[in-house]
This record gives C-alpha cells, structure tokens and sequence, in this order.
C-alpha cells in the first residue's frame, strides 16, 4: 500500500511510524542508521529485527518520527530504494 502524501500535508493521517522493507539482510544497525543519517533529529526510534541464529537482519525495520510531515520527505527518498552496500 502507498502512502497517501496529501492527506499527511492535510493533516488526516497522522501516523509517525513506517515500516521500511527490502533491507538486505547483511545490514547492521550501524550500516541503516548511516543510510538515515539526514534524517537525524527527525525521528526517535528505530527497529531493525535481528535474526540470531543466521546472525542477520530479518529484511525490515520499523522507524517512528517525531512529527507525520517528516515521513513525506523520508518516504519520496526510500520508495523503490538501491541500497548501495549490498543488494535487497
């Protein structure tokens, strides 16, 4: 499902969390937070599953942002992503 930017700008969806999926699974929390790092300040919480027994991530995150209009610039950027260091 998309997000519906117009009705983050109206102020009729005011969720703050998203789910970001497609993460390669050798990715660290260190290697995602360095991929979000112009969007420090904008959020305050990050989730990243971690497999243990394969010692890897599960391929999503969650990520919470203080305010619902931090999610349109965050979204437009990590919508049909490359990640650069390993591939999804």
């Amino acid at each position: 499902m998309d997000l519906d930017i117009e009705k983050i700008k109206r102020a009729e969806d005011v969720r703050t969390t998203l789910y970001v999926r497609n993460i390669p699974n050798k990715y660290n929390y260190g290697l995602l937070l360095d991929e979000f790092k112009r969007y420090y300040g904008k959020f305050d919480f990050l989730y990243l599953p971690i497999d243990f027994e394969n010692k890897a991530n599960v391929g999503y995150a969650f990520i919470n942002f203080i305010h619902p209009l931090f999610i349109i610039d965050f979204y437009l950027h990590f919508k049909d992503y490359i990640w650069p260091k390993y591939k999804s």
